[in-house]
């Protein structure tokens, strides 16, 4: 009886254990999956937290970065030319370059693009980074986390092949035992919106100096990760599209300079 019971206890043992590793590699799997989005204090690090604001905030910086893209660089044009797509329909294309003035080279109106390009980004995005760090916060409370933080400020920088955002904050998740503080985050994108800008400005630069830009010959001799195409308006104004050929990412902006009027040269 005394080794019935012996081996009955053994395998209830045996059972327990089974069942507590079958538990466990579940809870794995679910956690790498994404289906139990819990942050327990031994996960509530910066790289959970930077996830956390990256969902947040990449379908608003995504549209942003279209919206800016596809009207020359400003969320809302101020010197711009109204033009109608085929596709799209009607749209303001900012002029980048432009002179009113015939015969005269155009002015570059935004000399700093690459930084007007953040500041506009920024612009467009900061309410949400505000509405995400709430978020954040109200995440944490609802699993039992005490918080207090503030937001500071944030910055956005373009870099080759990605957009980052380093928010500065001050975060303090308390549950009791220990208190985690955070006081920086940082998240980053997929875009090519940086290299697609140093391209603009090497049209603009052309279009400055000499009035025109010879893309086809860029197109035909260069191996450009980018297909560029252009055409004129009635007042002599050239609208180009740089379009990216990996991400199919589109930049547009109008360019006036070195106009030379109809009649010009004709004699009677």
């Amino acid at each position: 009886v005394n080794m019935f019971m012996k081996k009955r206890g053994q395998l209830a043992i045996f059972i327990i254990v089974g069942v507590i590793i079958v538990a466990g590699i579940t809870l794995f799997i679910l956690l790498k999956s994404g289906l139990v989005p819990k942050i327990s204090m031994g996960e509530a690090d910066t790289d959970n937290l930077n996830s956390f604001l990256s969902s947040c905030l990449q379908d608003k910086i995504r549209e942003g970065i279209q919206i800016i893209s596809l009207q020359g660089g400003y969320i809302e044009p101020v010197l711009y030319k109204g033009i109608w797509f085929d596709e799209g329909g009607p749209a303001n294309i900012s002029y980048l370059c432009y002179t009113k003035e015939n015969y005269a080279p155009c002015v570059n109106q935004e000399p700093l693009l690459l930084k007007h390009l953040q500041e506009e980004i920024k612009e467009y995005i900061k309410e949400d980074v505000e509405k995400c760090f709430d978020a954040l916060k109200t995440s944490l409370e609802k699993q039992g986390y005490a918080t207090e933080g503030t937001l500071e400020n944030f910055d956005v920088s373009l870099k080759p092949e990605k957009i980052i955002l380093n928010i500065k904050a001050e975060l303090n998740i308390d549950k009791g035992e220990d208190v985690l503080r955070y006081e920086k985050f940082a998240i980053g994108m997929k875009t090519e919106l940086y290299e697609i800008a140093r391209f603009v400005g090497l049209i603009i630069e052309s279009e400055r100096q000499k009035g025109d830009f010879d893309y086809p010959f860029y197109m035909a001799f260069f191996n450009l990760p980018m297909d560029i195409r252009a055409f004129s308006t009635s007042d002599s104004s050239v609208i180009y599209t740089i379009k990216h050929k990996e991400t199919k990412e589109t930049f547009r902006f109008a360019v006036r300079s070195m106009v030379i009027p109809p009649g010009w040269g004709v004699t009677i």
